[in-house]
C-alpha cells in the first residue's frame, strides 16, 4: 500500500554515546542508567556505549520487540544476549497492551492480539563491579534503583555485598557538601 512506500532516505552522521563521555570527559558525567526508546535501534546504541557500560552504569530501561517492526532490527534476544555478556541481568519486562486492531482484522473478528514490543529493566550483576574503582557508589546507586523499581531482593543482594565500613552512615554523604 502507498502508506508503507518509501517517500524520502536521509543519511546523518551520529556519534556514538562513548564518544560523547569521552569527548565531553570532566564536563559531562557519565550515566549510571539508561533510558531507551529509539524505535528499534536500542542495541545498536547499546553497543555504541559499550565503554561507558561498562564503567559507569548499573541499570537500563529499555523498548524491546518480540517481532521486527523496523528493517533488520534486533529483537528481544538479541538485547538480553549482549546486556547479559556485558553483567545485566533482565529484572523485568512489562509487555505492551495489543489487540488484534493491529492486525487489520475486520472489526467483528478482533480479539487478542500477540505481543510486539515490551519496556525491559536490566539491573547490573554485583559481582561484576569486583575490581571496580568506584565499586561503593555504583553498588550503593543499585541499590537505590533496585529499590526504586521494589525488586527488594536484588537490593538486598547488593547491599550485602559491601561491607559495613563501605556503607556511609545516613546524611553522611549529603553533610559533605553543606556549607
Amino acid at each position: 500500500p502507498v502508506s508503507k512506500s518509501l517517500v524520502e532516505t536521509r543519511v546523518f552522521e551520529t556519534v556514538t554515546l562513548d564518544q560523547i563521555i569521552e569527548r565531553e570527559a570532566g564536563r559531562v558525567p557519565a550515566p549510571n542508567f539508561l533510558s531507551l526508546d529509539t524505535q528499534g535501534s536500542e542495541l545498536e546504541i547499546l553497543k555504541g556505549a559499550g565503554a561507558t557500560i561498562g564503567s559507569n552504569v548499573v541499570a537500563i530501561m529499555s523498548e524491546v520487540e518480540f517481532v521486527p517492526v523496523y528493517q533488520d532490527q534486533p529483537l528481544i534476544g538479541d538485547v538480553v544476549a549482549y546486556l547479559g555478556e556485558k553483567g545485566f541481568e533482565l529484572a523485568s519486562l512489562e509487555i505492551f497492551p495489543t489487540s488484534g486492531a493491529s492486525t487489520r482484522t475486520p472489526i467483528g473478528l478482533r480479539g487478542k492480539g500477540f505481543p510486539q514490543a515490551a519496556e525491559a529493566l536490566f539491573l547490573r550483576r554485583p559481582e561484576t563491579l569486583t575490581d571496580h574503582p568506584v565499586r561503593t557508589s555504583l553498588l550503593l546507586k543499585l541499590a537505590f534503583i533496585s529499590f526504586f523499581f521494589i525488586y527488594f531482593g536484588w537490593t538486598h543482594k547488593v547491599i550485602s555485598s559491601l561491607s559495613g565500613d563501605q556503607i556511609p552512615a545516613m546524611g553522611e554523604s549529603m553533610d559533605q557538601g553543606a556549607d
